[in-house]
């Protein structure tokens, strides 16, 4: 019987050392593509919340409307409906300091974290929009009674003002006063008085001109205003960017997990080969 010290032992591991490394790496390479543990995958989004015009004021959702929607029992429901069979991946919303808001989503298979969050968002937009919806029948109704006061400050431009026409029609008829008159001095008064009438007139009508145009474009500019507002005054609660399959990493498992997995293939074997060496020096 040989004796079988620690020495001996370490001597066995020494000789050995290069099959060792080599199920080492072997091990490392080989047990990630074996799928022997489940993979685990997540994705984290940030949140932008809706918006509105400064001058329509709407109760869009925020973190804590967004938090209890998240958590009923109905939203479950919906989500389990809508997600075409993948499954629904779990989820939670944070708030940071800076009051960012972020949705985590976790779970086995990458579409079922891409179908739940595109359905989740969509839902949460649903609030938003009919909460928009409403303040977008308000603006219209502005916008029909605006629309109709520009129409007729337009039409007024022909129609409140002289024409050409107006005045050859008032000059014909002056004419046939004037010739009437036989007292020339009583005409030249009246000639005079005719003219600071025309000159005062003219300087009104050219004020009046002046108003009208004003009017028209503050009219024109304010249904511009609403009409923007109308398209790009108000946005849904959203996702900063679309989720995608890039978005989702894997965390579990990991390389280190694989790595100590490595390392215990590479003692089991220095165990099984000290072990049968440990016998034979009794034979």
């Amino acid at each position: 019987m040989n004796e079988f010290t620690l020495f001996n032992a370490l001597n066995i591991i020494k000789r050995h050392l290069l099959v060792t490394i080599a199920i080492f790496f072997a091990a490392f390479w080989v047990l990630p593509n074996l799928n022997i543990l489940e993979n685990q995958y997540s994705a984290q989004k940030l949140i932008k919340p809706g918006s509105h015009h400064k001058s329509f004021l709407l109760p869009l959702l925020d973190y804590q409307n967004i938090n209890g929607i998240l958590s009923s029992t109905s939203f479950n429901n919906y989500l389990n409906q809508a997600t075409n069979g993948s499954g629904v991946a779990s989820f939670k919303i944070t708030e940071n300091n800076i009051g960012n808001m972020f949705l985590i989503f976790k779970s086995h298979n990458k579409e079922s974290i891409i179908n739940t969050a595109d359905s989740l968002m969509k839902k949460l937009q649903e609030f938003d929009n009919n909460s928009i919806q409403v303040k977008i029948e308000e603006i219209n109704e502005i916008l029909d009674v605006d629309r109709e006061i520009l129409r007729v400050l337009l039409e007024s431009n022909n129609d409140y003002f002289l024409t050409e026409k107006d005045i050859e029609e008032w000059a014909k008829k002056q004419k046939e006063y004037d010739l009437a008159i036989q007292d020339v001095n009583e005409f030249n008064q009246k000639y005079k008085i005719n003219l600071v009438s025309i000159m005062n007139y003219k300087s009104e009508e050219t004020l009046r001109q002046v108003k009208l145009q004003k009017d028209i474009l503050h009219q024109q500019k304010k249904i511009e205003d609403l009409e923007f507002i109308l398209t790009e005054g108000f946005k849904p609660v959203s996702y900063l960017f679309p989720v995608t399959e890039s978005d989702i990493s894997k965390y579990f498992p990991n390389s280190l997990i694989f790595f100590g997995l490595s390392l215990i293939a590479a003692f089991l074997y220095n165990l099984i080969l000290l072990l049968y060496k440990f016998r034979k020096s009794f034979n």
